[in-house]
């Protein structure tokens, strides 16, 4: 004790609140090591961890994690959901347990191992630590001190919905006017912009002085100084507001071009079959992931207009991109007819919407070299509210009716095809001027991208 004494007051035989709140601080952070030491870290959570880590893991024989897996994984995508993390700090997170890592030579260098992740989990916990005397609820929050004098016993911290008179009365107590001395004492919110260098102390007071008449402040006066004090912020809070507009928009268009990137490339490979129905398990699992993330974006029409489309919004020509449904990919397209010797070629939807009829055409290409062919499904459809099996909520799903198959010279109904069942009642997602995507209403992984021609 006295040694932490003589390094705060070195010289004189008293100590100021700065000094006393300090000593306080470095008293208090000594028993907080102590438990900490005691507690240790929770052999459950660990356990826990190390199962979730299981389950991650991209290479049951060079276990690790990958960023595209542990961005899926639903305690991350949880988090995302109830905007409690961002992905520019689940980059910054990433970036920081990769480099924690012990150097293995058998693993990839931008893959996680146990010890990353469970480091990873550390520094999102830390994320959520409330700091002391934070602020948790609305309205003005007392921090007590002790003081000898009882009119600045406490320092008051408040939010903006609070009113400058409620916080004067505070400051206040049963006084007409207050001093700047006591306001600077008291007025949490203001020592904190001094002590973090957005305000100096000859600032306020020269905004004290123009705001007083008689050397103190009223609650008239008050409310004047105050309101100065706020208008500097004001231009900086609409520029912060600017620059995460362009952020977000900024973070809108990479989400949608990963996506596009993503489905790419796996068409690129000419020697699987188009729309993704050859993928792997891990490009399976990156897709998802970014589908998950793009879905929840403001660009989304569903988000912006509060899941209210019309028919009009989807009407035009669609080419599927990707599909991650094991029943077209049994089938190896929607029709069925894809004969040994032949491959699916690629799908077109296209959506007419005129003020008495909603038809439907799907033209599924097959390829089998001199004997290729075209399978149209023709139809009705329609945007039908309904509820989600999976969420509870409401959705807007795409209810298709296929009449007539054709291919050929042959023509047959298709109110028994069984082929086409997977898309005749699909949950719309996603929805852009050229992007739509689509969920089973019974499989909510079986995902069906489409882009606009």
């Amino acid at each position: 004790m006295n040694e932490l004494w003589n390094d705060l007051v070195p010289s004189d035989t008293s100590i100021d609140q700065d000094s006393f709140l300090q000593l306080y601080r470095t008293i208090d952070n000594l028993f907080e090591d102590e438990e900490e030491e005691e507690l240790g870290s929770s052999p459950v959570k660990s356990s826990s961890l190390e199962q979730s880590f299981a389950q991650l893991c991209d290479d049951a024989s060079v276990p690790s994690i990958s960023r595209s897996a542990l961005i899926a994984w639903d305690e991350i995508q949880d988090l995302f959901q109830e905007n409690l993390l961002s992905e520019q700090e689940f980059d910054r997170l990433w970036s920081q347990s990769l480099k924690s890592q012990t150097l293995n030579p058998i693993m990839r260098q931008d893959q996680l191992t146990l010890e990353g992740f469970l480091y990873f989990n550390d520094l999102l916990d830390d994320l959520f630590i409330l700091e002391e005397n934070e602020i948790v609820d609305d309205g003005i929050q007392s921090v007590s001190q002790e003081t000898t004098s009882s009119e600045t016993k406490d320092i008051l911290f408040f939010k903006q919905d609070s009113s400058p008179q409620e916080l004067f009365a505070r400051i206040a107590a049963d006084q007409k006017t207050v001093s700047l001395d006591i306001i600077l004492k008291r007025w949490g919110n203001l020592q904190e912009m001094i002590r973090d260098g957005d305000l100096s102390k000859d600032e306020v007071l020269e905004l004290y002085q123009r705001a007083t008449k008689t050397g103190y402040l009223d609650c008239e006066a008050f409310v004047v100084f105050y309101n100065s004090i706020e208008s500097l912020f004001e231009d900086e809070e609409e520029e912060d507001e600017n620059n995460e507009d362009v952020e977000e928009q900024s973070r809108r268009i990479s989400s949608k071009a990963i996506l596009l990137n993503l489905i790419s490339d796996v068409a690129s490979d000419a020697s699987r079959l188009p729309c993704g129905l050859e993928c792997t398990e891990e490009e399976i699992q990156q897709i998802a992931g970014v589908v998950k993330y793009l879905e929840r974006e403001s660009s989304n029409m569903l988000v912006s207009r509060r899941g209210s489309i019309k028919e009009s919004d989807i009407a035009g020509t669609w080419k599927m991109i990707y599909t991650s449904s094991s029943a077209l990919k049994f089938n190896k397209g929607i029709s069925g007819l894809v004969p040994p010797t032949g491959k699916f070629g690629g799908l077109i939807q296209k959506l007419k919407a005129s003020k008495f009829m909603l038809d439907l055409e799907y033209v599924e290409t097959v390829n089998a070299g001199a004997g290729s062919f075209e399978v149209r499904v023709t139809g009705d459809w329609e945007i039908k509210s309904s509820m989600s099996l999976f969420t509870g909520e409401q959705a807007m799903a795409l209810k298709v009716e296929p009449n007539l198959v054709l291919y050929g010279i042959t023509t047959q109904k298709a109110d028994h095809w069984k082929s086409l069942g997977p898309m005749n009642l699909l949950d719309i997602s996603y929805l852009d001027d050229d992007l739509r995507i689509m969920r089973g209403s019974t499989s909510s992984e079986s995902i069906f991208i489409f882009k606009k021609l």
